[in-house]
């Protein structure tokens, strides 16, 4: 599994543990009844509703994390779409990058590959649509790599 990819699965898993946390919290927590039960209960409530809120989003927003693997006659190229950084890395170094918070247009990345131009066009909802010499190329699974002297570089699979 790719160095993305691991990253993109610790980060769906940390966030959807912390939804789930959240809604038992909750629903299981119980504070000692006291004169102000009702003051207490509604806070509870309003924390627990704030919490359950915002990890859902949070954990929704992990499901547009994206990362795709293509591979170019000997090179493997990453295309890696976060919450704000995006990239593209050729044979495990980093050929264009773009950090950002919030963007209204598209992302296009793009590096010169063997005196060819690739690009990654990387749309709002972080979908990635990957050119090499103005061809549309299917991203191809980690597992199907073929290594070569060239591309074997350890930092790929880091």
């Amino acid at each position: 599994m790719l160095a993305e990819q691991k990253k993109i699965l610790i980060l769906r898993l940390v966030w959807a543990s912390l939804f789930i946390f959240s809604l038992l919290f909750t629903i299981f927590f119980k504070l000692p009844q006291e004169e102000y039960a009702d003051l207490v209960l509604s806070l509870k409530l309003t924390l627990g509703a704030l919490l359950i809120i915002f990890t859902f989003a949070i954990a929704i927003c992990t499901l547009l994390v994206n990362c795709k693997v293509y591979q170019v006659n000997s090179h493997i190229i990453i295309v890696y779409a976060g919450f704000y950084h995006h990239y593209i890395k050729v044979d495990g170094e980093v050929a264009d990058e773009h950090n950002t918070l919030i963007t209204y247009t598209s992302i296009i990345l793009s590096s010169a590959l063997d005196d060819d131009q690739i690009s990654a066009t990387i749309s709002l909802t972080n979908r990635i649509a990957f050119k090499y010499q103005n061809r549309l190329l299917k991203p191809i699974k980690a597992r199907d790599i073929k290594l070569t002297r060239e591309s074997k570089s350890e930092e790929i699979w880091k």
